[in-house]
């Protein structure tokens, strides 16, 4: 599969795609993509990052086939990688 992706989508799919089947905390994706001086509004550009991601991937947080939202905690990749037997996720 062939995407084009920039900036803090991809960077969030990097982190994602390091730790397949394990979960990318809030927090950590904050301090990767956000430094500590940083001004913003977190949760409104995480949001609207994994919005693109998943646009991107033709996903969605409701039936998800690549990325799995788990509320107030983060993010986990669920899709099956280049020839990888991707298993469950084990339960949080």
């Amino acid at each position: 599969m062939k995407i084009r992706l920039q900036g803090q989508p991809v960077e969030i799919l990097a982190m994602l795609l390091e730790h397949p089947g394990e979960v990318v905390t809030r927090e950590e994706v904050q301090k990767k993509l956000w430094p500590a001086d940083t001004f913003v509004d977190f949760d409104q550009g995480l949001n609207n990052a994994m919005k693109r991601l998943r646009a991107a991937l033709d996903d969605n947080a409701e039936t998800p086939r690549f990325i799995e939202t788990l509320p107030r905690k983060g993010y986990r990749f669920i899709g099956q990688l280049n020839g990888s037997a991707q298993t469950s996720p084990p339960a949080l």
